[in-house]
């Protein structure tokens, strides 16, 4: 987790004092996107070794905190830039991340194996995870939801001005998914935890195929921001409950590696994802078959979650 808000503070360090665009995409987009990965996937491991009762609860509020600060990056962001420039928000941002999340990194552990943590920590190797079909299914429901589910932050404000929205309403539709994201994370997390948290999982991923198909389908303004609130309240249970989901199929043996593994395809998702429903829009002139195409997807990976069966050991020979 150190190593990882390093990384951040020094894309930014990047990003303040760059001369050219290219530069600030390598600090900012290649720097921080590297760091975050680097201190998220330890950071949610770790959670989910300390709470056993209300995992999903414990890992939608710890994950919460990325919801917040997305809200409230941009806000700290424009008051700096205001204050000074561009290069002295990088700065200070830097500053906080290296103070701030360095300090709080520092204290994030593991409970020792003993009486007051139990026994050996159960589960499955990474070798073991990955020779079976459990892994396999749950990396391509995630893939193919990883497609669709970042297209909205990317194509929500262009798709709503080309229907005719003011360029505020259009606007307000990434901060709606964004609240709605937060939410989720505290409400639906402790949901999860007594109705299963697989079947919760399950549920949001339809939840989120059935509102990328809504997005399309709306008419008025507060109709389409109803959908971009719901739409973030099951991105943000998603965000919660798959850490929790996974270490109910393959333990906490190897848990923050298999995480880590599982969200590669949300990478691959996210890279591919919102570049190629542009290139559907520049194609056909409408949103609507990539986003309907992608509603697909998500409820086909939400029965593949469904009905995923549980882990098994390869038997050798």
């Amino acid at each position: 987790c150190i190593a990882g808000m390093a990384v951040v503070g020094a894309g930014l360090l990047v990003a303040a004092h760059a001369t050219t665009l290219w530069q600030v995409c390598l600090g900012y987009g290649l720097g921080v996107g590297f760091g975050v990965g680097l201190a998220y996937v330890p950071a949610v491991g770790a959670v989910q070794r300390w709470f056993t009762a209300r995992r999903g609860m414990a890992s939608g509020f710890a994950v919460a905190g990325i919801g917040v600060g997305t809200l409230a990056a941009p806000l700290i962001a424009v008051v700096l830039i205001e204050a000074a420039d561009w290069r002295f928000a990088y700065l200070a941002l830097a500053l906080g991340v290296l103070v701030l999340g360095g300090g709080a990194a520092h204290f994030i552990t593991s409970p020792e194996p003993g009486p007051a943590a139990g026994p050996a920590l159960p589960g499955f190797t990474v070798g073991e995870a990955l020779s079976g079909r459990t892994f396999w299914i749950l990396y391509l429901a995630t893939l193919v939801l990883a497609f669709g589910i970042f297209i909205p932050f990317v194509h929500a404000v262009p798709h709503a001005l080309d229907r005719g929205f003011s360029l505020v309403e259009a606007n307000a539709l990434i901060p709606l998914v964004g609240v709605g994201s937060t939410v989720g994370r505290f409400v639906l997390a402790p949901v999860a935890d007594r109705i299963g948290r697989k079947l919760c999982l399950s549920l949001l991923y339809a939840g989120m195929g059935a509102m990328l198909a809504a997005w399309m389908l709306v008419g008025p303004f507060w109709h389409l921001a109803a959908v971009a609130g719901v739409f973030g309240l099951c991105y943000g249970g998603f965000v919660a409950l798959a850490p929790s989901v996974t270490v109910d199929l393959f333990g906490l043996r190897s848990v923050g590696a298999i995480i880590g593994l599982l969200y590669s395809s949300v990478g691959i998702g996210t890279l591919f994802g919102p570049p190629l429903a542009g290139l559907a829009y520049d194609e056909l002139g409408s949103y609507e078959w990539p986003f309907f195409a992608v509603a697909v997807c998500a409820v086909a990976a939400a029965c593949a979650i469904a009905f995923i069966p549980p882990a098994k050991r390869s038997r050798p020979g």
